[in-house]
């Protein structure tokens, strides 16, 4: 963990801010986001920020990434588990009202900063993202394409 991860953008969700970032992972993927900060956004108690801290470890420690961010450690984890978690904590009645609407566009905004970034014009972008969400759901290619309209 030497070297420093920053975030591509972070968003107010719920109660707190949630930090996205660039796949760790080479070629396109969809964003990967702080856990620790989406289980503070939730409003959850420490001892079930805890909890689920010690899930996440024990059913995914070969996909979640500990990295050094600007604000210290974060563990990174890709937006699927995110999605898991937010239909977890609605299904149950524990997700304060619009999380996973703000979530969603916090989502939406890194994705933009990431296909801007790579200097991709609005057709490239849509083709990007794409193949990021079937790369990130194991979905193998050849990936469909949109062409540009003349």
């Amino acid at each position: 963990m030497s070297r420093i991860i920053e975030p591509v953008h972070t968003a107010a969700v719920g109660l707190g801010n949630i930090r996205f970032f660039k796949s760790l992972l080479p070629g396109a993927h969809l964003i990967w986001f702080a856990y620790e900060d989406i289980l503070k956004a939730a409003g959850l108690a420490r001892h079930m920020r805890r909890h689920f801290e010690a899930m996440l470890k024990q059913d995914h420690r070969d996909i979640i990434k500990p990295v050094m961010t600007p604000d210290g450690p974060a563990t990174l984890a890709p937006h699927y588990i995110a999605q898991g978690f937010v239909d977890a904590m609605e299904e149950i009645g524990r997700m304060p009202a619009g999380f996973a609407s703000a979530y969603t566009h916090g989502a939406v905004a890194a994705m933009s900063v990431i296909t801007g970034d790579l200097g991709l014009s609005g057709t490239e972008a849509m083709n990007y993202v794409i193949a990021a969400f079937r790369n990130s759901n194991g979905i193998e290619g050849p990936h469909p394409t949109i062409e540009a309209s003349s």
